[in-house]
C-alpha cells in the first residue's frame, strides 16, 4: 500500500469500506507508512487522531492526519493535510489490514500429521507438526498454523486460521472466518464432578463438544470447555480475549466482548453485545443480559439485567457501585481523624 499518494490511500480505503472522505489539503502529498510516534522521518507518514487524549501524545508534524471533521479544527496543528473520515478508527482498521502479510501457499509440510480419512481442503495451508485427526475437516483457504492438533470430529469452516499450538478436542465445530489465536484450547474437559462418598468424587464424562459460529475470535491462550449433552457456544462475532475461560454449557452472544482473564463458571448466558471488562468473574448458572457492561474485576453473583452497566464486588449498579466506594471513602477519613 505505502508509497502512496493521500488521493489514492482515500479512494483505496472508501471503496474497501462504502464509504465517503473529504480530503482537506494536498490530495498529492506522498505517504511512505502509517504511524503514532513523531520523530524526524514523519514527514510522509500518517497519523490518526480520533480522541483528543491522543493530541499530546502525538506532537509533532506528520504528512497527513487521519481524522474526523469534528476534530479537524485540533488536527490541523499536527499536519498540513487532513483525511475526514466518519470513523477514522474503522479506516484506520482498513489501512493496517492492507499492510498484513499476504495469506501462506497452499500445501501440507511434510511434518504434519494427517490420519488416513482427514479432509483437508486443496486450498489450506498446513504448517510444521501440525497433527489432525481421520475424522477431522478442515475448509477451504484454512490456516493450520506451527503445532496446532484437530482431535476426532472436528471441522473447521472456510477461511479460518487457527494458530500455534492450538488444541480442538472432540466434536468441535469452528465456523467460516474464525480466528483462534496460539495457544488456545477449545473443548477442554468440562469441570462436572458428582460426589461419591464423603470425599470422592467421580469426573461427569462431558460429550456436547464446542460451537463457535462465523467471524468469532478467540484469543491466546483461551479456554472454552466443552458442553456436558449440548454443546458450549459462542455466536457469530462474539470476541473472546486472551487467557479467557469459557465454562461447560456457557452461552456468548452474538457481537459479545470478553476480556481478559474473564472467566465464566458453567452454564452462563452472556447476551447478544455484552461487554464484560477483564478480570470479570461470572458465577454458574447466571444471565447477563443484552447490551449489558460489567466493570473490569466485578464478580457477578446475581443476574445483571439487559443494558444495565455494573461493577464492584458482588457486582451491583453502577450508581450504587459507585455511591458505597465514596461512602466507605469518606467512613475511613472519618475513622482516621478519630
Amino acid at each position: 500500500m505505502f508509497p502512496t499518494t493521500l488521493r489514492d490511500l482515500v479512494a483505496r480505503v472508501d471503496a474497501r469500506l462504502g464509504t465517503r472522505s473529504e480530503v482537506d489539503g494536498d490530495p498529492a502529498a506522498e505517504l511512505l507508512g502509517v504511524t503514532d510516534r513523531p520523530g524526524e522521518s514523519q514527514a510522509h507518514a500518517l497519523c490518526v487522531l480520533d480522541d483528543l487524549r491522543w493530541l499530546k501524545r502525538l506532537r509533532g508534524t506528520f504528512g497527513a492526519v487521519l481524522t474526523s471533521r469534528e476534530l479537524a479544527p485540533q488536527a490541523s496543528a499536527l499536519a498540513p493535510n487532513r483525511w475526514l473520515h466518519p470513523t477514522p478508527r474503522l479506516a484506520l482498521a482498513a489501512v493496517l489490514e492492507a499492510l498484513l502479510p499476504p495469506p501462506p501457499p497452499p500445501g501440507v509440510h511434510p511434518s504434519a500429521v494427517l490420519e488416513p480419512g482427514a479432509f483437508i481442503d486443496p486450498s489450506a495451508a498446513v504448517e510444521a507438526l501440525v497433527s489432525v485427526h481421520g475424522t477431522a475437516r478442515v475448509g477451504a483457504r484454512c490456516h493450520l498454523r506451527v503445532g496446532a492438533v484437530l482431535g476426532p470430529g472436528v471441522a473447521v469452516g472456510d477461511d479460518t486460521v487457527v494458530g500455534c499450538r492450538s488444541v480442538l478436542s472432540e466434536n468441535v465445530q469452528v465456523g467460516q472466518r474464525c480466528r483462534i489465536d496460539a495457544g488456545a484450547v477449545l473443548g477442554a474437559r468440562g469441570f462436572g464432578f458428582v460426589p461419591e462418598g464423603e470425599r470422592a468424587s467421580r469426573w461427569l464424562p462431558h460429550r456436547g463438544g464446542v460451537v463457535l459460529e462465523d467471524d468469532v475470535w478467540v484469543g491466546a491462550n483461551a479456554t472454552i470447555a466443552e458442553g456436558t449433552l449440548s454443546p458450549t457456544v459462542l455466536r457469530r462475532g462474539c470476541r473472546v480475549d486472551a487467557q479467557v475461560h469459557v465454562g461447560h454449557n456457557s452461552e456468548v452472544g452474538e457481537g459479545a466482548f470478553l476480556a481478559g482473564q474473564t472467566g465464566l463458571a458453567g452454564s452462563v448466558t452472556v447476551g447478544p453485545g455484552a461487554l464484560l471488562g477483564g478480570k470479570v468473574g461470572v458465577g454458574d448458572h447466571l444471565v447477563l443480559g443484552a447490551g449489558a457492561r460489567l466493570a473490569g474485576g466485578s464478580g457477578v453473583t446475581s443476574d445483571v439485567p439487559p443494558g444495565a452497566t455494573f461493577g464492584g464486588y458482588p457486582a451491583r449498579p453502577r450508581a450504587q457501585w459507585l455511591r458505597a466506594l465514596a461512602w466507605l471513602t469518606r467512613e475511613a477519613s472519618r475513622r482516621r481523624r478519630g
